[in-house]
């Protein structure tokens, strides 16, 4: 029962268990135990602590992450023996989208939330979002969009919250990202960066000065970062060439 335990569970079986008999007497099997159960951790172990999951985690699990599942775009399975859950995404950000007709609700797109120039209405209009999305089985947001209107006509305009102000945007994708974590759901900020227009989306190539690019446009996509945005989705535009 000892050895099964500390299979199981060696971190917390080595700090709790206390051997009636000697500890030279138990090194043996301590070394032969820790050898064969190399990098095995429990989910009560780490908790909630990222560093210690990864460290837990196999290559081939952490390359899960990177490749999703080749048959569903918007899943990434997660590690059941560490706790770690499923990734259902939902694509957004005015509501779910792709689903059955008639089942989800049309909201009010970010833009215009984003002239509101108000916070609370920006929060609880990811939370009301949050609530059907949670409800269509997903834990993940793919929005709110956070770039600049620098082309009028961008054809997904309609999506990003900030109008061409970055302190506005900032202050409303924080909020947003607030109002979904409020119902335990992530957010995925997108388009990173200068995603400024549809047409040639995937061949033109924007070339903001540094300073430029830090200060204003990236300043919403920070604003996401620091409200605890789980991820940015790039861009399909180049910048700089890259």
């Amino acid at each position: 029962r000892f050895a099964q335990r500390l299979v199981l569970c060696p971190v917390a079986s080595l700090v709790m268990w206390e051997p009636a008999v000697t500890r030279q007497t138990m090194q043996p099997l301590f070394l032969f135990l820790l050898t064969v159960t190399a990098g095995t951790t429990c989910a009560q172990d780490c908790k909630q602590d990222v560093q210690c999951l990864l460290n837990a985690m196999t290559l081939d699990e952490k390359l899960q992450f990177f490749a999703g599942n080749l048959d569903a775009i918007d899943h990434v399975a997660g590690v059941s023996r560490l706790g770690v859950p499923d990734i259902n995404m939902g694509d957004g950000p005015n509501g779910v989208a792709n689903t059955m007709k008639g089942t989800a609700t049309s909201f009010p797109c970010n833009l215009a939330v984003g002239m509101s120039f108000d916070n609370d209405i920006a929060r609880k209009y990811a939370r009301a979002m949050a609530k059907e999305f949670k409800a269509k089985g997903k834990n993940t947001l793919l929005g709110p969009g956070a770039n600049l209107a620098r082309v009028p006509e961008c054809g997904r305009m309609d999506e990003y919250a900030p109008g061409d102000d970055p302190v506005l945007g900032a202050e409303i994708i924080k909020a947003f990202v607030k109002g979904a974590l409020d119902e335990h759901v992530m957010t995925v900020v997108k388009h990173l960066v200068n995603n400024d227009q549809e047409l040639n989306r995937n061949e033109w190539n924007a070339n903001p000065d540094t300073n430029v690019l830090m200060e204003y446009y990236m300043k919403p996509f920070f604003g996401g970062i620091e409200a605890g945005a789980a991820a940015l989705m790039c861009g399909y535009n180049k910048v700089h060439g890259v």
